[in-house]
């Protein structure tokens, strides 16, 4: 399967910055009332199918790429894409 590979530099964010980023990218587990309650508030990758080999790397599909991309560059930040093939069981939603 034909997909992309997106590498990204958080280097120039301040830490407020990189969890706004994390959050809206990958989403996260929040908590109320002091832990009584926990529920998951879904990122953009938890919609698409997509594979994390390391960090501030994501490897997605070709029809996905403009979501991703629009959304990093929100925070004005470095970014490489590069075409590669992979097995689709790679990845998953």
């Amino acid at each position: 399967m034909k997909a992309k590979i997106v590498f990204y530099c958080q280097e120039k964010l301040s830490q407020n910055e990189k969890f706004k980023l994390r959050r809206e990218l990958l989403g996260i587990d929040q908590q109320s009332n002091y832990g009584r309650y926990q529920y998951k508030v879904e990122g953009l990758l938890n919609k698409i199918s997509n594979y994390r080999p390391v960090r501030s790397s994501i490897i997605i599909a070709k029809s996905n790429l403009n979501e991703v991309i629009d959304l990093i560059k929100k925070f004005d930040i470095k970014i490489e894409v590069f075409d590669i093939e992979i097995p689709k069981s790679k990845l998953s939603k």
